[in-house]
């Protein structure tokens, strides 16, 4: 009984020997009323006839009648309950709040009954002599100009319930987004399959589970997966709880590439690995709401990825010959029955009609899907009754025997029974001899739609008549969709390969040396504008693998493993460099120039897959074969030595590293044969392993290098946004970021947004990466507000291009959360760091350092809070979940060390806090040496706990040794600088020891000038003043003093 049913109940019968209250209260605890019965027992009270009792019997009277005809009491309760609530909580009823709550539940009511409700509702209070003066004196309204607003509010919710109507139209109207291509039209004479596809759906979009359908080849699961797809598409989406549909069609034998190549949203990533984690982020996120459906899945073998399928939150349905993919429930398909035969067979034959025959013929093919339109328009084309063509078939021995399913292309998993029989349908068509070398050539590209133009240009094809002529024989289909578009059944094309074994490379010599051409990339072209041939390039060398013998072959892996590279597909490039070498060796001899870039591009693709070990192997393979055929100062040869340098900074030989980079730039500016850009990219390319080093002197040297490679870019690209030179200006800000110059690390990451904003949409990844640098920039300038803006900015494009958890979305939340704390506002700096871990935790291990990065964060806000004991225990959580996965020390570590050591100091734990720095230190000794900038913020810290401790002398030791790092290694004007000389200051100060503090302090005061940091000058002047003071020097601490007091640019 729901509540409101017990209100009425309550209300108009008498209960012998409890009063209202009592009864109510007896059911309060079967049916759980919430708020709702809070408020109604202090209106309520005893009082059935009261005012609130009549106008809840009211809505539920009006509601039930008029909203939720047919549908449960819950609804109806659920209704009458919110608008109850709504009265007794503010003690009128707003259109607005009538309107949000009909907007909740307005799609369980019939829509042209929305308004009658409310009229029925209005008239009711009418009618009830006690209810309607309530409801006018309750909402304050009595007559004249007063009736008139009352009748404005009540045309106020006419029209807003008229906007819930559309709203809700709308909503119910909504169909699934196809997130990919859709799929080629259902084929034009398609017989339902009942029983199969109302599995289907209710596996798929009832019991929200994942389906595995299998068959032989040819016998109708694509169709039959297009059904169910076209069903699902045709109703709102809060009816099959399906909001997106992916179509994925596996063509290159790895389900990871045939997502990315299917997906709309990662057409725009150049790299592999960001494009993969933006579907699996999307699949997280959408989770149940996604169905993608992967369709002609041939071969499971070596790849996990489709064993673990069952295991994404998703719904998705495949469709295969194999029934061995585990973690789906799977559906077969079977043969149709043979009445559906004969109207399919009869619906391609113009002959007469012969059902004695057609059934032989059926019994020959077994009810084949794919032969019975293919039989049928062969008897077409040879124009012979049914029993002819039947006597035909039996002569050419044609019978599709019920042995075993084997597989004759290992990795396509060819039926022989059925592509058998094809061969010798092939044999007896009419096809002409053109006709079936273009079959040949057809048989070889996917079984994907294909427009006539996009092949036209790789096919030894006359016009496009021959196209609908193999459509007219059954041997294509065209797609009604799109004109010029056409597809071949992987069934028939494997059959048509089977038939033409022994001839099918040299027929599709012409199809490999034409799409080897088209895949070749200009010098201002990316791999990634060809990505749309790699399906195509995937299945020739895919069927030809063990044919491919010559150079021309070569060539053509060669140029599609350079569209791998590009997209950072690193795995399939090597795959397709090492067949490229295996043939050149074979062919070129294992010594040629042919050989040597091959080995090159097989150790520039180890290196982008951090294999640098295996990469040095290969590039010095090349160096040694290339020796023999150019002089050291040929570019041919300065070109691995560059290759080579960058190996040598990964393994760490930075100072190899630079003795290369050195030697390779005065080759390229010595050989007339360089040009602009490539020297000016060397250049770029020495600046960034100048500013990564870090060395003493580096910045200058990277400064240097920087504005060569700046003045050859601008050469070449002039004045023309070019994306080239926004990833130039990027790099460039770092180095003065690094240097702490952050107006001129701003002014670059500005130059780059612009052009960036000129050559990218808006919802670009390269957009959002700009604003977040630029908000980071202004953060360390503390301009806060400037920075939340940008970071905001960032945040904003970043949704829009990643719905569900990303990376860089957390990467956003984290820097954030980084101003936010700098200003004060902890709160808000935690509640953004949390935002950023669970992105975070949902994306990575539990252990991963991004995770406990975020963690450390979030202990830092403790710390900042005065809350130590939290911050201890978190970053000692830190530290062990890291040991806990590695052994091996890190930066990271030491930093966490650090932070740690810094909240056992504020707790004054000395000896703990001693302890954990000195842990801290060594790491960061280890790790970078004793004269590097971050073992010289080490010694700053350890420095600290001994001034709080007043061990001054050793305090004042540590504090040296720092500032003297720091010099060697930072440019004279640099904040870190300062610091050092600020900290030395103060030791000196407490020991009384005046003319070094003062010296110290000047020099901090000077740097601070200099950078802009005129609060941290002011700050140093009074420290200054009281030196002088101590000394009865009152007139240089009133001088220092009336600095301070000054209120000018200063």
């Amino acid at each position: 009984m729901g509540l409101a049913s017990i209100i009425i109940s309550a209300a108009t019968k008498e209960i012998a020997g409890f009063t209202v209250m009592e009864y109510l209260t007896e059911k309060a605890a079967d049916i759980g009323t919430g708020k709702i019965w809070t408020e109604l027992k202090k209106r309520i009270g005893d009082k059935p006839d009261s005012f609130e009792c009549r106008l809840y019997g009211a809505i539920e009277k009006s509601v039930g009648e008029y909203l939720c005809k047919g549908t449960s009491e819950d609804v109806s309760a659920a209704i009458c309950e919110c608008i109850f609530d709504a009265w007794c909580r503010e003690g009128y009823l707003t259109p607005e709040r009538i309107a949000n709550i009909l907007r909740r539940y307005s799609a369980y009511a019939k829509q042209n009954d929305i308004l009658a409700w409310y009229r029925t509702f209005q008239d009711q209070i009418i009618k009830d002599d006690i209810l309607c003066p309530m409801f006018m004196m309750n909402n304050i309204q009595l007559s004249g100009e007063l009736q008139r607003e009352q009748d404005k509010k009540i045309d106020q919710v006419l029209a807003l319930l008229q906007v819930v109507m559309k709203e809700n139209r709308e909503e119910q109207q909504e169909k699934p987004e196809y997130i990919s291509d859709p799929p080629t039209d259902i084929d034009s004479f398609y017989v339902d399959r009942t029983i199969l596809e109302n599995e289907l759906w209710t596996t798929i979009v009832l019991s929200k589970k994942s389906v595995l359908l299998y068959g032989i080849g040819g016998i109708g699961k694509t169709e039959t997966a297009k059904s169910v797809l076209k069903k699902i598409y045709s109703l709102p989406c809060d009816v099959t709880g399906i909001y997106q549909i992916a179509w994925v069609t596996y063509t290159n034998g790895k389900l990871k590439d045939s997502l990315i190549e299917a997906f709309h949203d990662t057409k725009g990533y150049t790299d592999r690995d960001e494009a993969w984690e933006h579907i699996y982020n999307m699949i997280q996120t959408q989770r149940e709401k996604l169905l993608i459906v992967i369709d002609n899945v041939e071969t499971i073998e070596q790849n996990q990825d489709i064993e673990r399928l069952g295991d994404l939150p998703c719904r998705i349905l495949v469709t295969s010959r194999t029934e061995k993919i585990g973690g789906l429930h799977r559906c077969s398909v079977d043969h149709l029955p043979e009445e559906d035969c004969r109207d399919i067979f009869y619906h391609y034959y113009v002959g007469d009609h012969d059902n004695h025959y057609l059934d032989k013929i059926l019994g020959l093919i077994e009810y084949h899907t794919v032969m019975l339109e293919l039989l049928a328009k062969t008897a077409n084309m040879e124009e012979k009754t049914l029993q002819e063509f039947y006597e035909l078939l039996v002569q050419k021995g044609f019978r599709m025997s019920n042995e075993e399913v084997g597989s004759h292309h290992p990795l396509l998993q060819s039926e022989k029974r059925v592509t058998e029989q094809l061969k010798i349908l092939f044999t007896i068509s009419k096809c002409r001899i053109q006709d079936k070398d273009l079959l040949c050539q057809l048989s070889v590209i996917p079984a994907i739609p294909f427009q006539y133009k996009a092949v036209r240009n790789w096919i030894e094809i006359q016009h496009k008549s021959q196209l609908k002529y193999l459509v007219k024989t059954g041997w294509l289909k065209s797609d009604g969709k799109l004109v010029s578009t056409y597809i071949m059944h992987s069934v028939i094309a494997s059959a048509i390969r089977f038939q033409n074994e022994d001839h099918l490379y040299e027929k599709c010599r012409y199809v490999i040396h034409f799409i080897t051409k088209e895949m070749e990339c200009g010098e201002q072209e990316h791999g990634a504008e060809k990505s749309y041939l790699i399906p195509f390039s995937w299945s020739i060398s895919d069927v030809l693998w063990n044919h491919l013998c010559d150079e021309q072959d070569a060539e053509f892996l060669t140029n599609l493993a350079y569209i791998y590279y590009d997209i950072g597909n690193y795995d399939n490039a090597c795959q397709f460099f090492q067949r490229a070498l295996e043939i050149d060796e074979r062919v070129s001899g294992p010594d040629s120039v042919t050989v040597s870039s091959d080995y090159y591009n097989l150790a520039d693709v180890s290196y982008n897959m951090y294999q640098f070990s295996k990469s040095l192997s290969y590039l010095r393979k090349a160096l040694a074969l290339r020796k023999k055929y150019y002089s050291s100062d040929d570019i041919e040869i300065v070109v691995l030595i560059k290759l080579l340098a960058g190996i040598y900074v990964k393994l760490n030989r930075s100072d190899r590293a630079e003795a290369l980079y050195s030697w390779a730039a005065d080759k390229f500016e010595r050989n007339p044969e360089t040009d602009i850009l490539q020297l000016s990219t060397h250049y770029s390319d020495m600046a960034s392993f100048f500013r990564e080093r870090g060395y003493p002197g580096d910045y200058d040297k990277a400064k240097s290098y920087y504005q060569k490679a700046e003045r050859g870019m601008k050469q070449v690209y002039g004045d023309k946004p070019h994306p080239e030179m926004a990833a130039f200006y990027d790099e460039y800000a770092l180095l003065y970021d690094n240097m702490g110059k952050y107006s001129e690390a701003l002014s670059l990451f500005q130059k780059a947004l612009e052009i960036k904003q000129k050559t990218l949409k808006r919802e670009h990844p390269d957009i959002v990466q700009s604003y977040g640098s630029i908000g980071l920039i202004y953060y360390e300038l503390t301009e806060y507000d400037k920075a939340l803006e940008y970071l905001n900015e960032a945040l904003e494009i970043a949704d829009k291009i990643w719905s569900g958890p990303f990376s860089f979305k957390a990467d956003i939340y984290n820097n954030l959360g980084l101003v936010y704390r700098s200003k004060g506002d902890y709160p808000k700096a935690e509640d953004l760091y949390g935002r950023a871990l669970s992105i975070r935790e949902e994306i990575y291990t539990p252990d991963h350092p991004m995770v406990l990065a975020t963690k450390n964060n979030i202990a830092q806000v403790y710390a900042s809070e005065e809350k130590y004991s939290e911050a201890i225990l978190l970053f000692e959580t830190v530290i062990r979940e890291y040991r806990g996965n590695s052994t091996e020390d890190s930066a990271f570590l030491a930093t966490v060390y650090d932070n740690l050591s810094t909240a056992y100091r504020e707790k004054k734990r000395y000896e703990d806090a001693i302890d954990i720095c000195t842990e801290g230190l060594n790491m960061r000794k280890n790790i970078y040496g004793e004269r590097s900038l971050d073992y010289a913020i080490s010694l700053n810290n350890l420095a600290l706990i001994y001034y709080e401790m007043g061990a001054l002398n050793n305090a004042a030791d540590l504090f040296s040794e720092a500032l003297a790092i720091k010099k060697e290694t930072l440019p004279e004007i640099h904040g870190q600088i300062s610091i050092g000389y600020f900290n030395l200051g103060l030791v000196y100060d407490k020991l009384h020891r005046d003319n070094e503090a003062l010296e110290n302090y000047r020099d901090s005061m000077e740097i601070d000038n200099e950078l802009g940091a005129y609060e941290d000058v002011l700050l140093t002047a009074e420290y200054v003043a009281e030196i002088y003071e101590r000394n009865d020097m009152p007139e240089e601490a009133e001088a220092y003093r009336t600095l301070c007091s000054e209120d000018d640019e200063h």
